[in-house]
């Protein structure tokens, strides 16, 4: 027997095996209450030693068993070639062994003939029955086969009685370990060299969960015969039950060097890995597992998750798919599918197959948990609300579901929900730096500036080296006009996250609100570089160009900007101010030869008007500046010539008419006239 952890057999047909399989039924027994279960125990034991043979699952035989059908039967359910049935008789002291074999492919009935003697020669009538069965089927043993087959568990065979009554017990899962515990102790006092008893001992401590009594009397076990492949196993039990992880392994991995057709050891093992974090080294041993076991459901879901987490998501999805087709209503199964969907992208089929998988389990908090994340991520803001308070009445105590509910709020713009919710998130964990950024995200959608910068401040507490928090302290100071303060930050965030676009954009903003224009073009073409499609970044470099007063480069960008982000809340201005930079030379053209034209015809104050209106389209042209002034003077309104003289001077300091100007400027800053 042995102890299976962490899932259920399904027990179906095994496939064709190139080796002879054989089961060893229950002997039909006279006057015993323990020969009959007994005979089949040693027998497959002694079997399982000759290289030739492959014994049938003992788990699938059991399952067949239950069903009381004949020798044929059993061997076609159970995927038997060869099965070795009789009857046994103890009278007298006398034992009578009768034995048969049926090939089940021929329906063909071996005699093998009796067997008989004292009792106290059970073990060789045994080895006398191993003998026939072998001759009449055609095989032999090698030497050191033989040796294994002859030797004797135990020098008793009041021992040997004592153990198989123990393990009859144990076998049919009976709650009555005091007797259990009586028959393997009286088996020991017989024999303290008992192998089998002492395993089975260990297998009764393992059932109390008595580990450390367990450990001692497997090693025992293990010590007397090394060859056993199930007590090597629960040993590993064992050890994993222990927290002895490594030591776990190594025994599983003896148990496969002795039986390495075994599915369920590899699983274990496989197991093990995985819940050591070592989703590698989980993935060999479960896929030799599924191969072993074709409807091993378990198995394929665990594979699964080992699979995705090792980032092999297309892999994961066709073992998760095969749990659901081998398990269909296994809610874990439809769950982790569903999370390999997230992780994939495919939202939509996460949010069908989590579904299910609450229907097959109403209260698996996880999956709505994760159909609340995938609603979430299409922007069905409205439907992830309900699916996570879905969650949070199974798991009331589950951080991050408040945290991605909060989230949800924010996103739907239920701001105060949100700071709610997320408070709620804190005091579960406090020491969440992501919490209070959150938290602050939703303060300052919810204009609460002040309560949005100590949740950033206290995140940073938190965690200083998180940029993406660097840069929504900086951001906000932006917009509170504390141009300086979010510079400083802004520019930690992209010292923390160079390669982040937006950190970038926001430096470029930053730097222009501080009118530093060629860094702020700097920064934005930096973001542009790391993001190609940010319309925002096209739409900030365009603003700054036209401040520096680039108008034929600040068009190329707002119209690349908005061609990007076609939706932007002040599409309309910017198109309009596109509109104006683009034909921007010609009106100015027009407004030139319109002013010359009222000079020509005397109208100098149309003629004044006319030239302010082309120096605001092109306040950069010291040319339009130098005929303002001229037109001032004309019309003898110096005062207004002065601002006009000075621009011409600032923007062409070498100007033809430079000295002039200056004379001009000076002797009306004395107060002489022009």
């Amino acid at each position: 027997m042995r102890v299976i952890v962490l899932f259920f057999i399904l027990l179906v047909p095994l496939s064709a095996h190139s080796r002879p399989v054989v089961a060893v039924l229950p002997f039909e027994e006279v006057d015993t209450d323990w020969l009959s279960q007994g005979l089949a125990w040693s027998l497959s034991d002694k079997i399982r030693r000759v290289s030739g043979l492959q014994m049938v699952d003992s788990d699938r035989l059991n399952a067949v068993l239950s069903e009381r059908q004949t020798p044929v039967q059993i061997g076609r359910s159970a995927g038997a070639t060869l099965v070795l049935y009789g009857v046994c008789r103890l009278e007298n002291n006398q034992l009578q062994i009768s034995a048969r074999v049926l090939r089940v492919d021929t329906d063909e009935i071996l005699e093998l003939g009796e067997v008989s003697g004292p009792l106290d020669s059970l073990f060789a009538l045994q080895d006398s029955v191993i003998y026939r069965f072998l001759n009449g089927v055609g095989l032999s043993a090698t030497d050191i086969e033989w040796e294994a087959i002859l030797r004797k568990p135990t020098r008793s065979v009041q021992a040997y009685i004592h153990w198989v009554r123990a393990r009859t017990i144990l076998t049919g899962n009976a709650e009555n370990p005091d007797i259990v515990g009586e028959h393997l102790a009286l088996a020991l006092a017989e024999d303290a060299d008992y192998a089998d008893a002492h395993s089975h001992q260990g297998l009764l401590y393992i059932a109390q969960r008595r580990f450390r009594e367990a450990l001692g009397a497997l090693q025992t076990a293990v010590r007397l015969k090394p060859d056993d492949p199930l007590t090597r196993y629960n040993l590993g039990v064992t050890y994993a039950s222990l927290g002895q992880t490594d030591r776990a392994a190594v025994a599983f991995q003896d148990a496969i060097r002795l039986k390495p057709d075994d599915p369920i050891t590899h699983y274990n093992l496989g197991i093990l890995h995985h819940l050591q974090g070592d989703h590698e080294a989980a993935i060999a041993p479960l896929q030799t597992a599924v191969r072993l076991k074709p409807d091993f459901a378990v198995a394929y879901l665990t594979l699964g998750i080992a699979l995705a987490n090792t980032q092999s998501h297309t892999r994961a999805e066709h073992a998760l798919k095969e749990a659901i087709r081998l398990s269909p209503e296994n809610a874990d199964a439809h769950y982790n599918l569903g999370v390999v969907y997230i992780e994939m992208g495919h939202r939509d089929q996460a949010t069908e197959v989590l579904t299910r998988a609450i229907s097959h389990n109403p209260e698996h908090a996880d999956a709505h948990f994760n159909l609340g994340r995938a609603y979430e991520a299409l922007g069905r803001y409205d439907e992830a609300v309900i699916a996570f308070k879905k969650a949070a009445q199974f798991n009331p105590d589950y951080a991050d579901l408040h945290f991605n509910l909060g989230i949800a709020h924010t996103e739907a713009g239920r701001f105060e929900e949100a700071i709610r919710t997320l408070h709620t998130a804190r005091r579960i964990y406090p020491q969440d730096p992501l919490i209070y950024h959150n938290m602050g995200i939703a303060y300052r959608n919810a204009a609460r500036f002040e309560e949005a910068e100590n949740a950033f401040r206290e995140a940073l507490r938190l965690n200083p080296h998180l940029g993406d928090i660097h840069l929504s302290l900086g951001s906000l100071q932006l917009d509170m006009g504390r141009y300086e303060q979010g510079l400083s930050s802004i520019q930690e965030a992209v010292r923390l996250t160079p390669k982040n676009a937006d950190a970038h954009r926001y430096l470029g903003e930053a730097l222009a609100y501080l009118k530093q224009y060629p860094d702020a073009i700097q920064a934005f073409r930096k973001a542009i570089d790391l993001k190609r499609d940010d319309g925002d970044a096209y739409l900030g470099l365009g603003m700054v160009y036209l401040q520096a007063g680039q108008k034929t480069a600040a068009a190329s960008a707002l119209k690349r900007g908005l061609g990007l982000y076609p939706d932007h809340p002040d599409s309309l201005a910017i198109a309009r101010e596109i509109a104006r930079l683009q034909n921007q030379p010609e009106q100015v053209s027009t407004y030139l030869n319109r002013a010359r034209a009222f000079e020509d015809a005397g109208l100098l104050d149309n003629a004044i008007d006319t030239y302010r209106k082309a120096a605001i389209l092109s306040p950069e042209n010291a040319d339009i500046q130098h005929a303002l002034g001229l037109a001032c003077l004309r019309a003898n309104r110096p005062e207004d010539a002065l601002p006009a003289f000075r621009k011409v001077l600032r923007l062409r300091p070498d100007h033809s008419d430079a000295n002039l100007i200056r004379d001009f400027i000076r002797r009306m800053e004395e107060g002489q006239g022009p």
